[in-house]
């Protein structure tokens, strides 16, 4: 591939360079600084490839999950995993930097695939341990933020409750109906066995009176249906210690704990998370957040 061959690909799908090329000949190409060369020394499977243009193949999202479990930590391959298995991607163009689309994989496809090809590729190892907490049904970076941070294990940092459902369907009693104009609702996270929802609100205080009239319809239709229906807003995701108040409530409303042994140690961890999953999720110098105490007041 010549360097205005691998611009024009870069600038045709969104691209930054250099574009990575794949390869099954060593010697195969010329050089340039536009694009990296990568010898594809596994199973020559045709199903792992998939045309996207004349000419232009790229891999399967499993063999690409798999492949960057080589070059990512168990933390940024578990949210590569989220937003496959998701129904956005990066949109600079875009409100909020996102756009919607199907999701790519599901994290059963994502098992099969290293099953399939144990020994063909490097990286089934680290994949199939990062593959334990990945979640589908994710509609946002925010949603894949929370549901990482409340459920990765503590070693991660994260505060191990059980696994919700993302964006599943909840049916509403036929009383209720009335007031959201539908016979279903998705909440981000849903614990539909223990009957526990949470939304993420970016916007704390809607400006526009009617959508705050429709929040208040949808907690209200939730609650007749016997949800329990807990909101976290955008400020409570990015204060540690306000955040983990919000988790020790999630846990009691799922009959679990939060059980942390040395509180400085997991504080460490949990900021280390906080740090890898976006920056924005560190509270900054000064801030209220950042003087917050981290421990949880005694009960």
């Amino acid at each position: 591939m010549a360097a205005t061959q691998a611009k024009d690909v870069a600038g045709a799908f969104g691209l930054s360079l250099p574009v990575h090329v794949l390869t099954t000949q060593a010697k195969e190409g010329s050089r340039s600084a536009s694009f990296v060369k990568h010898v594809f020394s596994g199973a020559h499977d045709l199903a792992c490839v998939v045309k996207v243009a004349r000419d232009l193949y790229v891999v399967c999202p499993e063999l690409c999950f798999q492949q960057m479990a080589c070059h990512l930590t168990e933390v940024s391959l578990v949210r590569m995993g989220y937003e496959l298995c998701g129904t956005y991607m990066p949109s600079p163009g875009e409100p909020g930097g996102i756009a919607s689309r199907p999701a790519l994989s599901t994290p059963p496809q994502l098992r099969s695939f290293i099953d399939r090809t144990e020994g063909a590729y490097p990286g089934a190892k680290l994949a199939r341990r990062a593959l334990r907490y990945v979640l589908p049904g994710s509609n946002s970076p925010a949603e894949t933020v929370l549901s990482m941070l409340l459920t990765l294990p503590y070693r991660l940092g994260g505060f191990k409750l059980p696994f919700p459902s993302l964006n599943a369907s909840l049916k509403i009693n036929a009383a209720s109906r009335v007031l959201v104009d539908r016979n279903e609702l998705r909440p981000d996270l849903l614990w539909r066995e223990r009957k526990v929802a949470v939304e993420y609100d970016s916007k704390a205080h809607h400006s526009d009176y009617e959508q705050r009239e429709y929040d208040e319809c949808r907690r209200n239709a939730m609650q007749d249906s016997g949800i329990l229906y807990l909101v976290i807003t955008k400020a409570q995701l990015k204060d540690p210690a306000l955040f983990r108040t919000q988790a020790d409530i999630i846990a009691r409303a799922l009959g679990k704990r939060v059980r942390i042994k040395d509180e400085a140690a997991f504080s460490k961890k949990h900021l280390e998370l906080r740090g890898e999953l976006a920056s924005w999720l560190l509270p900054q110098a000064g801030s209220p957040a950042a003087l917050r105490p981290w421990e949880p007041a005694a009960r």
